[in-house]
C-alpha cells in the first residue's frame, strides 16, 4: 500500500503588537495627491509585512508574511482615488491597481498615508505555509494553509517642515518699503500638512517677525533681519532669515540765500534761507548766527548771518564738500 504523509498544520503567525512607523515624502508615481490650497502634501511611507513579523513559524514548511488593513476603513483611505494608482490620476481611465484597491489589498507589504498621522491603525497579519519553491501549500480543503493575528501600527509624522528664505538684499532707503512683503516669501516645504492657524500674507504655516537693533529708524538706514517660521501639523518648526540693508545716497545740494541789500533800516523781513535739494532719507538740523555791525559806510549797521546744516545722519568729520560759487549774486 502506499502512504502518504501530508502536513495540514497551519503555521502559528505571531506580529509586533505594535509597530511605529515614519512617513517619508511624497511619491510622485502613486495617486496620492496633495490638497490644491497648498497646505496638505502627499507624504507616504512603505514597510514590508515581513517587519511585522515576530517569529512566526510552521512546523515542517517555510512561511509568508501578508498584511492588510482592518475595515471598516477610515475617511482617509475611504478618500483615496478609486480609479487611479498612477500618473495621470485624473484621465478617466481606470488602473488595474488603484490606490484604494493598493490601501485595501493583501500584499507583502503596505502603504501608510499623510492623512493617517497620529493614529493607531489595526491590520492583519497573516503568515501562510509554503513549499520549498515558494508555492502556498494547500490544507484538505484545497485552501492555503495560514494562519493570521490582528497588530497595530502607530502612524508618526517625524519630519520638520523646510523653509528657504528669499535671498538677502540691499536696497536704498529711497526706495525701501517697510511692508517688507516685497522683498519675497520663503519657500516652504514639508510631507504632510502645514498648520492652518499660523499666518502670514495668507500663507498657511507661516509666522514672520524683525529683527531691527541694526537699523537706524530715525535716518531709514542699516540692516533688518526677517525670520520666518514654519509651522507644520505635528507641532515640528524650522525658519529661515533673509537680511535686508538699507543704504543711503549722499547726493543732495545745498544752495545758501544769496547776500542781501535791504533799502530800510526797520526792515524786519525775510532774507532767505538755505534751500535743500535731492535729499530723501537724510535728516537735517538748520541753524544760524548773527554778528551785528553797527557801524558801517553808508548803511545803517551790516549782519553776517552764517548758516548751520548738518546733516544728522551722516557726520563726515573732514568730508569733501564741492562749493559751487553763485556767479550772480544779488
Amino acid at each position: 500500500f502506499q502512504l502518504s504523509v501530508r502536513d495540514y498544520t497551519p503555521p502559528v503567525a505571531q506580529g509586533h503588537s505594535q509597530t511605529v512607523v515614519s512617513l517619508n515624502a511624497d511619491d510622485p508615481d502613486d495617486c496620492y495627491e496633495p490638497n490644491a490650497a497648498g497646505t496638505r502634501f502627499a507624504g507616504v511611507s512603505t514597510i514590508s509585512a515581513a517587519s511585522i513579523d515576530q517569529g512566526s513559524y510552521d512546523n515542517c514548511g517555510f512561511v509568508k508574511f501578508t498584511v492588510r488593513r482592518v475595515p471598516p476603513y477610515s475617511d482617509c483611505i475611504e478618500s483615496l482615488n478609486h480609479e487611479n494608482g498612477g500618473p495621470p490620476c485624473q484621465d478617466g481611465f481606470p488602473d488595474a491597481v488603484s490606490e484604494f484597491a493598493r490601501a485595501t489589498g493583501e500584499s507583502d507589504s503596505i502603504k501608510f498615508y499623510c492623512c493617517e498621522a497620529g493614529t493607531t491603525q489595526t491590520l492583519a497579519f497573516r503568515c501562510y505555509q509554503i513549499d520549498a519553491l515558494g508555492n502556498l501549500s494547500l490544507g484538505a480543503n484545497g485552501q492555503p494553509l495560514f494562519n493570521e493575528t490582528l497588530v497595530q501600527v502607530v502612524v508618526q509624522d517625524k519630519l520638520s517642515p523646510g523653509c528657504q528664505a528669499p535671498p538677502d538684499l540691499t536696497v536704498a532707503c529711497e526706495t525701501f518699503d517697510p511692508d517688507l512683503l516685497n522683498y519675497g516669501m520663503p519657500q516652504l516645504l514639508d510631507n504632510c500638512c502645514l498648520d492652518t492657524t499660523k499666518q502670514y500674507h495668507s500663507q498657511a504655516g507661516l509666522t514672520h517677525t524683525v529683527d531691527y537693533s541694526q537699523f537706524d529708524s530715525l535716518c531709514g538706514r542699516g540692516a533688518l533681519l526677517r525670520t520666518f517660521r514654519v509651522y507644520d501639523c505635528q507641532g515640528q518648526t524650522s525658519s529661515c532669515s533673509q537680511t535686508v540693508t538699507v543704504t543711503q545716497n549722499l547726493d543732495y545740494a545745498i544752495r545758501f540765500p544769496d547776500d542781501v541789500i535791504v533799502e530800510f533800516c526797520d526792515s524786519s523781513g525775510v532774507y532767505g534761507k538755505p534751500v535743500l535739494s535731492g535729499q530723501a532719507c537724510e535728516l537735517f538740523a538748520v541753524s544760524f548766527t548773527d554778528v551785528v555791525f553797527n557801524v558801517v559806510t553808508d548803511g545803517c549797521y551790516e549782519i553776517e548771518r552764517t548758516w548751520r546744516v548738518k546733516d544728522l545722519c551722516n557726520s563726515l568729520p573732514g568730508g569733501n564738500c564741492i562749493k559751487i560759487p553763485n556767479p550772480t549774486p544779488v
